[in-house]
């Protein structure tokens, strides 16, 4: 099975990263490629702006 393109991910067992800390393969989000810190991780940035935004969206909806 292949990964998604730049997929956060929890360490091998037994290689264990800090909390705070995420290690995935470099994509364009993020080029880093040892763990590091999640406030400097793109990948996490981002996808923390998209749930924001939807979930703006979503309070928003006149559906709710």
């Amino acid at each position: 099975m292949s990964e998604r393109k730049g997929e956060v991910r929890p360490p091998p067992t037994g290689q264990g990263v800090p909390d705070g800390m995420v290690l995935h393969k470099a994509a364009r989000e993020c080029p880093i490629l040892e763990p590091h810190r999640r406030d400097l991780c793109g990948i996490v940035q981002a996808r923390e702006r998209n749930r924001a935004e939807a979930d703006r969206r979503r309070r928003e909806s006149p559906d709710r």
